[in-house]
């Protein structure tokens, strides 16, 4: 019975040898012409998305994008998003890559991408708006009249309402004077519409200018001041009390007198300060005052001019503003 079951088993080795070598050398002669069809041409990727028919998109090295619809070498062969693969490409060419099989996972250093923000509607917007003053500008004046009205420069100064108050001026008067032994005092309001100006917007810069009508009554030089009593004052529009100079304060810019002419715009630029007072969704009031006045010093002559309101509307004060949203 041994040697009956030694027999059998002789014959099926027997067939063994001469039945299986077909598959067994087919399988071999296939790995040795794929070992050469991708020798040489073999690199890393990541799995980054399976497209659930057997192809995945991978992202070779630090590419800025994936491969899409990479196939196999091995049928039905499974990865997962995220792991680390061999490729290889058949013969070379870059355009025919494979996944051969699962590699040691490599992590990848992030690439910088440069974005272009230049087009379209990205990124911050600067816009930049010129808004001209209101009609209904106003100046406020105190002064002595003779022989009756002696009050020193003190009381004229630190008066609580003005002696007159002008609106809807062809010019407005800005400075101080002495004329024999009566003394005068001019500040000036300015209001604009500064409501087309976003309430989310930053203003980066803006300037205010005005166009000066005569210079000739300038015998000493000071500096043309903005200052800011929002949101009360001054009134709108303007009236007698708004005179007080305890209503104002600050500097928002100025410019010198000594750099004016009668034949342009002269632009003060706005300082934080002023940049800060601007009203952006409604009215803007500003101040305008003498050095001097705000520093309490006696004139000594004339040391006041006046510029264009609506006695030549094409010179009116303005303001122009640039702001990014």
């Amino acid at each position: 019975m041994f040697k009956k079951y030694k027999l059998i088993l002789l014959v099926i080795l027997i067939l063994g040898v001469f039945v299986m070598p077909s598959n067994f050398f087919r399988n071999m002669t296939k790995n040795v012409v794929d070992h050469i069809k991708y020798r040489g041409a073999l690199v890393t990727g990541e799995i980054t998305a399976d497209n659930g028919d057997g192809t995945y998109n991978v992202k070779i090295n630090n590419a800025s994008s994936a491969y899409k619809k990479v196939e196999t070498v091995t049928y039905g062969a499974v990865f997962s998003v995220g792991e680390i693969v061999v490729i290889g490409y058949e013969y070379g060419n870059k355009e025919s890559p494979k996944i051969l099989g699962s590699a040691k996972k490599i992590p990848q250093e992030p690439k910088e991408v440069e974005v272009d923000y230049s087009g379209g509607c990205a990124g911050v917007q600067t816009e930049t708006v010129i808004i001209y003053s209101n009609i209904t500008n106003g100046c406020v004046a105190s002064y002595t009249s003779g022989v009756y009205d002696d009050r020193p420069y003190a009381t004229l100064h630190d008066l609580a309402s003005a002696d007159a108050t002008e609106l809807n001026w062809d010019d407005g008067f800005l400075g101080q004077r002495l004329a024999g032994e009566l003394y005068e005092i001019y500040r000036c309001f300015l209001i604009f519409d500064t409501s087309s100006i976003p309430t989310g917007a930053t203003i980066t810069s803006a300037t205010l200018s005005f166009y000066p009508e005569d210079l000739d009554d300038i015998l000493t030089d000071f500096n043309v001041v903005i200052q800011n009593g929002q949101p009360n004052y001054p009134n709108y529009p303007s009236i007698d009390s708004d005179y007080y100079y305890g209503h104002y304060e600050n500097n928002g810019g100025q410019i010198n007198t000594s750099t004016l002419t009668i034949s342009a715009y002269h632009s003060i630029t706005l300082n934080s300060n002023g940049k800060a007072w601007i009203n952006k969704g409604g009215n803007t009031k500003f101040c305008l005052r003498s050095s001097r006045d705000i520093a309490s010093i006696t004139p000594t002559g004339e040391e006041y001019f006046y510029f264009w309101n609506l006695g030549d509307t094409t010179k009116r004060p303005k303001l122009t503003i640039t702001y990014e949203i």
